[in-house]
């Protein structure tokens, strides 16, 4: 059997690597970078769980997908925001290591799933998990 670090220090270092990509300390343009940083962080958490968003927000959402997947196909697999943010910071590393394929999946379930919600608000995730969770069934 192969011996394997424990998952929680695999979790720590890439949470530092994160950290020190996005929030590097030797720049120049340290608030410019540090506030695309932060649009990025927040912009991963929008593709993680922006399917849970009730249905008014999904169209939003389904822009964003599609800005980010076109995003890839013009910048030859790299999101624009990590190319803005190592344009001012000088690192040329990315934040997140997942396959591309895996990020095309990703991608290609939550705007599936987001039309769906458009073209029918009661199937939802954010319904669906609203029906499954309400008090009052």
């Amino acid at each position: 059997m192969i011996p394997l670090p424990y998952f929680e220090d695999i979790y720590s270092i890439y949470i530092n690597y994160i950290f020190q990509t996005l929030y590097p300390d030797n720049i120049n343009n340290k608030l410019i970078v540090y506030i695309i940083a932060t649009f990025h962080i927040l912009g991963t958490l929008m593709i993680t769980y922006g399917i849970f968003l009730p249905p008014k927000y999904q169209p939003l959402f389904l822009f964003y997908l599609i800005l980010i997947s076109c995003s890839y196909l013009i910048f030859k697999g790299h999101c624009f925001m990590t190319l803005l943010a190592n344009k001012y910071s000088g690192i040329h590393e990315s934040p997140l290591h997942i396959r591309m394929k895996t990020a095309q999946s990703v991608l290609f379930v939550s705007i599936i799933l987001s039309v769906i919600t458009i073209i029918n608000p009661n199937l939802s995730v954010y319904r669906i998990f609203q029906y499954l969770f309400s008090p009052n069934q």
